[in-house]
C-alpha cells in the first residue's frame, strides 16, 4: 500500500508496524516508524517530519525495547509501494533495514498474505475505510514469510546475532491521534493468524466502543467489524492490573471468544496532539492468546464450536486508559 499524503496542518501522522515470529526459535521482535506533526505545526511541500522509531525483542527469556525520535524522517512512495527513512535506515512492505541503538533488524519479505486475497488492498475497515474516521488501520501482511537477523544485546550484556526464518505481520494507522483508549492483539503459527484492535475512538463528537478484527486459520476466514450491519457486537472485559484482556465478537454467523493474557511488558511511545508522549502504551510479545470460533446457532439451536487454537508468542497491547489499572 501506498503512504498517504500528510496534511499540511497538524495533528496528523502515519505509522508502520513490522513484526516477525519464529516460534521454533522462540523469537520475536517488531520494528515501528512513524512520521508526525502536531498540534499547531505545519508542513510544507519537500518538508521532513520528525518521528518515532522502535525496536522489540522477545527471546522467550526476557524482553527489550529500543526506541528513538528522529528529528526528520521522510516517508513517501516508491512506485506502488511505501518507503519510510530516517538516520535509522528504512522500511517497505518488502524490507526492512532499522538500527537502534544497540539493536539492528534486517528483514526479507519473500511472501504476503493478504487481508483479504480477493482484493488484497481491502484491509480490516471493510466498508469503513471510506468514512473520514479521525483514525484508520490498514494490514498489509498477516501472515507471510520473511528472513531475518537480529542484533541486540540481552540482559546479561552478551552481544547476540540470530538469523531465521518466521511468520510476518506489517501494518499500518494513520490519522490525527490515536484514540484515548485502545487493544491491540496479534498472533500467528505456521497455519493461522489473529489481528484486532479497537478501543474508544471518538467520531464526531462521539464515543464509539467498538473493535475490528480479523481471524485465519484452514477451517475460517472470519471478519468482524460494526461495518457488517447490526448484528455485529462485541462484549469485552480489559484487566490492565492482571493484564488480561477477553473479548466476544458476533457478526450473525460466527461467534470469536478470545482470551489473552501477557507477562513481561515494555513502554513504547505514541503520538498525540501535543508531541510524542513516552509511555503511552505497554505492549508484550509473550501473550499467550486463545481463540474459539464457533458457528452460531439460533433460538433453539447451540452454537457449534468449529475450533479453539492457543498462540503462545501473541502481541498483546494495552494504550493510553486502557493500560491504568483500575
Amino acid at each position: 500500500m501506498k503512504a498517504h499524503s500528510f496534511r499540511a496542518q497538524g495533528p496528523w501522522f502515519e505509522g508502520w508496524y513490522t513484526r516477525v515470529t519464529d516460534t521454533e526459535n522462540n523469537l520475536s521482535f517488531a520494528v515501528i516508524t512513524t512520521s508526525a506533526i502536531h498540534s499547531g505545526q505545519t508542513l510544507a511541500k519537500g518538508d521532513q517530519p520528525p518521528g518515532y522509531v522502535a525496536v522489540i525483542i522477545s527471546d522467550g527469556a526476557t524482553s527489550l525495547s529500543r526506541e528513538d525520535f528522529p528529528e526528520r524522517t521522510s516517508i513517501g512512495n516508491n512506485g506502488l509501494d511505501f518507503i519510510w527513512t530516517s538516520p535509522h535506515g528504512r522500511v517497505t512492505s518488502q524490507n526492512t533495514q532499522i538500527a537502534v541503538g544497540d539493536a539492528s533488524v534486517e528483514i526479507q519479505i519473500e511472501a504476503r498474505t493478504p487481508w483479504n486475497a480477493a482484493t488484497p488492498n481491502r484491509g480490516p475497515e471493510g466498508r469503513l475505510s471510506v468514512l473520514p474516521l479521525p483514525l484508520h488501520w490498514y494490514v498489509e501482511n498477516t501472515n507471510g514469510l520473511a528472513s531475518y537477523r537480529v542484533s541486540f544485546t540481552d540482559s546479561s550484556g552478551k552481544k547476540m546475532d540470530r538469523v531465521g526464518r518466521g511468520r510476518v505481520h506489517q501494518e499500518k494507522n494513520w490519522g490525527g491521534v490515536f484514540p484515548r483508549s485502545w487493544i491491540w492483539v496479534q498472533a500467528a503459527d505456521q497455519e493461522a493468524s489473529i489481528a484486532l484492535a479497537g478501543g474508544d475512538l471518538e467520531v464526531a463528537g462521539f464515543t464509539a466502543h467498538s473493535y475490528m478484527l480479523g481471524y485465519r486459520s484452514p477451517k475460517a476466514r472470519v471478519d468482524f467489524n460494526i461495518g457488517q450491519g447490526l448484528l455485529t457486537r462485541f462484549e469485552d472485559a480489559i484487566d490492565a492490573c492482571s493484564r488480561r484482556f477477553s473479548l466476544t465478537a458476533v457478526n450473525g454467523e460466527y461467534k470469536l471468544v478470545l482470551r489473552a493474557i501477557g507477562r513481561d511488558f515494555v513502554s513504547l511511545a505514541i503520538p498525540t496532539e501535543e508531541g510524542y508522549k513516552p509511555g503511552g502504551a505497554i505492549e508484550a510479545f509473550d501473550a499467550k492468546i486463545e481463540v474459539k470460533l464457533y458457528r452460531q446457532g439460533g433460538l433453539f439451536v447451540p452454537d457449534k464450536l468449529i475450533e479453539t487454537r492457543i498462540f503462545s508468542q501473541g502481541a498483546l497491547e494495552f494504550g493510553a486508559e486502557a493500560m491504568v489499572c483500575r
